[in-house]
């Protein structure tokens, strides 16, 4: 699902200068070429620093937008931010392929994004149409067995998001950052977001309100 926010401009320099100082901070270990992600190195927690928390509260029309679309009461749903990082990819950065199964919905704000910086992939492996093992991978295509890659045929859907684009997906949903090929830095935000119920009688799979939690010990 596809919308926008538009931070005024002092206020978007602010955020990719925030994120630009957290990324000196290199907890994970990863290899060159690897962007840097907030969530492995200590800064998981945008949504309750006060320099981003209009960006937040702008990030919940298109978040009821979403559930409207799919037709889900949003008046019994309640969304909570669990996790949001900040990304800063250079030149020649990428991420592979993941999915973030820890919560229900990921949301990715596109910052600051030059023009050629690199988009999002979607993979889908099990490929509802894929009739034969394998049918759609690219050696299919290469081969000419598979004559034109259309949606309803590929296993990889990508897409190529402009500044202020925010995108909203299933976080069970693999999805991947391509090389970045841009001179310049792109940064965006991403959310894990948890859906649950004030009411969850009869409804199983959804979650009650974290209130009614309790701590085990």
């Amino acid at each position: 699902f596809q919308s926008s926010v538009t931070p005024p401009e002092a206020e978007r320099q602010r955020m990719v200068e925030a994120i630009l100082e957290m990324s000196r901070t290199r907890v994970a270990q990863t290899r060159p070429g690897i962007a840097w992600t907030g969530d492995l190195n200590g800064h998981e927690l945008l949504h309750n620093d006060p320099r981003f928390a209009a960006l937040f509260r702008a990030f919940a029309k298109p978040l009821a937008d979403y559930l409207d679309f799919l037709k889900v009461d949003r008046g019994r749903l309640a969304l909570h931010f669990t996790r949001s990082w900040g990304t800063v990819s250079r030149r020649g950065d990428s991420t592979q392929a993941h999915g973030h199964l820890q919560s229900h919905l990921s949301l990715v704000y596109y910052l600051q994004k030059p023009p050629g910086s690199s988009g999002i992939a979607f993979l889908d492996k099990e490929a509802p149409n894929q009739f034969a093992p394998n049918l759609f991978a690219p050696a299919m295509v290469q081969a000419g067995l598979v004559q034109e890659v259309t949606q309803f045929n590929t296993q990889k859907v990508y897409l190529e998001p402009q500044q202020d684009e925010v995108l909203i997906f299933p976080s069970k949903v693999l999805h991947e950052i391509p090389t970045n090929q841009a001179e310049g830095v792109r940064v965006s935000i991403a959310c894990d977001i948890v859906a649950t119920v004030d009411d969850s009688a009869r409804l199983e799979y959804l979650l009650p309100r974290p209130e009614s939690w309790k701590r085990v010990g």
